[in-house]
């Protein structure tokens, strides 16, 4: 499971209480880091954990809850080996949509060439052998991008908002898919 890294061990946290208790609620996994003196907690900032505190003293989850949702069927059929094949089926999301965005503005030939940069010449490669929030959002992002192209405002822009909640980063890209209607 060697692509379980950094926060994906907090999404599979999600996915596992999502199968075995329905529910988001993280305590399982995080009252030691509150509850407990584990040595290498002792001085931590409440900030650090990821998970946050509610009101009734439930764990929720800080990172977002939209990858572990959207992913724990494929979790629940196929173990930790669903979080890499799911994140595998986003990088081909990923590609479709930037393809069909791309197809408005170019040639098929070119717009297939400009993805095979983007998926296989940027940083978002190293998303593809990962459990990543980052691969959703850009997947959801670039879908709604398609959308917009496609004079669908309405699904165009739940897209771009689904965008928003996976990272709330991306409302610095808002503004794209109004100009493209603008």
């Amino acid at each position: 499971s060697t692509w379980i890294i950094r926060d994906c061990r907090f999404h599979t946290n999600v996915n596992q209480t999502i199968v075995e208790s329905g529910s988001l609620e993280q305590h399982a996994f995080a009252s030691s880091w509150y509850d407990v003196d584990l040595g290498w907690n002792r001085d931590l900032d409440p900030a650090w954990s990821n998970v946050a505190l509610g009101r009734n003293g439930e764990y929720w989850p800080k990172h977002t809850w939209l990858l572990p949702v959207a992913s724990t069927p494929v979790y629940w059929a196929f173990g930790l080996l669903g979080t890499l094949l799911f994140n595998l089926a986003m990088f081909g999301w990923v590609a479709v949509a930037g393809y069909r965005f791309g197809k408005a503005y170019a040639s098929p030939t070119g717009a297939a060439v400009a993805v095979a940069i983007f998926l296989f010449g940027t940083a978002i490669l190293e998303s593809a052998y990962n459990y990543s929030a980052d691969l959703l959002q850009v997947a959801l992002f670039l879908t709604g991008l398609a959308l917009a192209v496609s004079r669908r405002p309405i699904p165009a822009g739940i897209f771009v908002a689904l965008a928003v909640v996976v990272r709330p980063t991306a409302l610095i890209l808002m503004l794209t898919p109004v100009l493209i209607y603008v």
